[in-house]
């Protein structure tokens, strides 16, 4: 059983679980990049820096996590409804070649 706790035998746990982990984190464009006193559009850069650091935090500890800002792949345009986008087969296209990297496609 997996006990998230401030437990020494609790973060033991959770790194054992980290080598086993292939994750896809993917991150559209549309957000600002820079600090901003506007608490709403600054949501989305903090959860881009909290994925940079989770997908450090998986891989650090044996997993193998990845980080997609579309942005750094030329692709523009989405909103946080990647798969309903016009260009959701660009984004399929991305998780399959990632599927197939790991062997679980």
């Amino acid at each position: 059983m997996l006990r998230l706790g401030n437990s020494e035998q609790g973060v033991t746990e959770i790194m054992a679980v980290a080598e086993h982990v292939n994750s896809m984190a993917v991150l559209a464009e549309g957000f600002r990049l820079r600090p901003t006193d506007i608490a709403g559009h600054d949501n989305w850069r903090v959860r881009l820096a909290m994925a940079r650091l989770w997908v450090d935090a998986v891989n650090r500890h044996g997993g193998d996590a990845r980080l997609v800002y579309l942005p750094d792949l030329g692709i523009r345009g989405n909103t946080h409804f990647l798969y309903s986008d016009l260009n959701n087969l660009q984004i399929a296209d991305q998780m399959s070649t990632f599927l197939a990297e790991k062997g679980l496609d």
